[in-house]
């Protein structure tokens, strides 16, 4: 399964029952640096906030029978780095036998830099809808809202709303407030 995977070019991570790093891929590694990886068989950042939420994972490793807090984790990282999204799933059935030991695999995607693009990587993280995620990117990139009623073909009254969805989703008040959490997603 690993073996798949590394051929694939997925970055995956997978966790042993000690909350250990027992195997990863080769594009994992590309997406480690020097705020963000793994040292001495333990997944780090240097980002304390990221460094807490590595924690849980290893405890919920370590815990079989617990729930996972999180499907999906959004690591941060330094100062230089774009943000990582962390998908995180159980070992089960089958794949027990294709990586022993092995408790959760993480799949790793280094934000922002994945072909299906911004509109894609909105939809996942934020859980947005097509045409939300379609108003944040268009916001990100200057327009107003007459001017992507104008180029989607809908009511501006249509626009305002999907922008109202796109600011509860992300928690934001402002367009600019927009525009500054999806600056700070794609450095």
């Amino acid at each position: 399964m690993l073996e798949g995977l590394d051929a694939s070019g997925v970055s995956a991570v997978v966790l042993d029952q000690s909350g250990c790093v027992s195997a990863l891929t080769s594009a994992a590694q590309l997406v480690f640096g020097p705020d963000f990886g793994v040292r001495e068989r333990r997944l780090w950042s240097a980002n304390s906030d990221d460094a807490a939420l590595l924690r849980l994972l290893e405890h919920a490793a370590r815990s079989p029978g617990q729930p996972i807090a999180a499907r999906r984790l959004l690591l941060h990282g330094g100062m230089r780095r774009r943000p990582v999204l962390v998908t995180v799933s159980r070992v089960l059935g089958a794949a027990l036998d294709q990586l022993p030991g092995g408790r959760l695999l993480l799949v790793l995607s280094d934000f922002g830099t994945t072909a299906s693009g911004l509109v894609a990587e909105l939809q996942e993280l934020f859980d947005l809808t097509l045409a939300e995620a379609e108003v944040a990117a268009a916001i990100f990139e200057g327009a107003d809202a007459a001017e992507i009623a104008g180029s989607r073909k809908v009511a501006e009254t249509t626009v305002r709303k999907q922008i109202g969805h796109v600011f509860r989703k992300l928690d934001v008040h402002r367009q600019a407030e927009l525009v500054r959490l999806l600056a700070g997603l794609r450095r």
